[in-house]
């Protein structure tokens, strides 16, 4: 086991690695800052001490190694346009995305487990087609498309909801729904997935001759055992849906980091770029870790064969 995770744990900081180098390097061939920072009547002379200021003019090898260090102390730098330290403005609107998010999971759970459960309890059924329909569509539809719907119906036509900022609860209804709508999907199918290859199971038709209760043949026997490959999902959803709120803020005006890094590639304020980007990759690397350790803790066939 020790071996394992020792073997994960060195996987993750060569992920964690490369990713550095790849957002290092794609930020810096987007564009030069300085042509957004300067004012039309800088100089020549004025643009020269701005990039060296920045570290600009240093060769790439050089800014990777400051970047590097210093990233790992938790320092990526000033925000070229708001003048303040990017870990900073990332700790800021870090809780909207965490609220976003986390009524997202609230939602796919809630809606993907037992639609899915029942759905495979009752296979062939209208339940199972209705399910099996809104899954389909679910990953069909793309979410700035059903943002923008949303938006027309419960904000332009009913005026029921607010459809941008972060002022009351309300406010995080529309881009929650957003958010969870294609995560519902990719449960629900992998639910029903996972309990019909439960269900004719030997066990589970032996607490059925048992006289059992059906409920709990279902929740106690069935599920428990197809339950392996849904918490793994469920695990890795809340860091994937943080990673795919870009374009739900972007819709919702919603000031998360979505919405931040958005306004930082539209400025070129790398320094902010490139600590949501590590940020977030450490959070679901990270998570990643922690599901493999445990995947492998409840089914030692993974370790032995790893």
């Amino acid at each position: 086991m020790q071996r394992f995770i020792l073997g994960r744990v060195v996987q993750s900081i060569v992920s964690m690695f490369v990713v550095s180098i790849v957002v290092f390097t794609l930020v810096r061939l987007s564009g030069d800052p300085i042509a957004i920072m300067a004012p039309p009547e800088a100089s020549e002379e004025d643009i020269k001490l701005m990039r060296a200021y920045l570290g600009l003019d240093r060769p790439w090898t050089t800014q990777y190694w400051w970047f590097a260090t210093r990233a790992l102390q938790g320092d990526f730098g000033q925000s070229i346009r708001f003048r303040r330290p990017a870990f900073e403005l990332v700790a800021e609107r870090y809780g909207a995305t965490v609220e976003l998010g986390g009524l997202a999971v609230l939602i796919v759970i809630a809606v993907a487990l037992p639609v899915g459960v029942y759905a495979a309890v009752r296979r062939g059924t209208t339940l199972d087609y209705i399910a099996r329909g809104f899954a389909a569509l679910g990953q069909a539809v793309p979410p700035f498309w059903l943002g923008l719907l949303l938006v027309l119906v419960f904000g332009v036509l009913l005026h029921l909801l607010p459809t941008s900022g972060r002022g009351t609860p309300l406010h995080v209804i529309l881009p929650g729904i957003t958010l969870g709508w294609f995560a519902v999907a990719g449960l629900m199918r992998l639910t029903r997935s996972a309990m019909l290859d439960v269900l004719g199971s030997e066990y589970v038709k032996l607490a059925r001759i048992k006289g059992l209760p059906e409920r709990q043949v279902i929740w106690k026997h069935a599920f428990k055992n197809a339950a392996l490959p849904v918490v793994t999902f469920a695990a890795l959803l809340f860091v994937a849906l943080l990673n795919g709120s870009i374009i739900v803020e972007t819709v919702f005006g919603w000031p998360g980091l979505g919405l931040l890094v958005i306004e930082a590639v539209d400025s070129r304020d790398y320094p902010i770029v490139q600590a949501v980007v590590m940020c977030l990759s450490a959070m679901y690397i990270g998570v990643n870790l922690l599901v493999d350790v445990l995947y492998a803790y409840l089914n030692p066939k993974i370790r032995y064969s790893s």
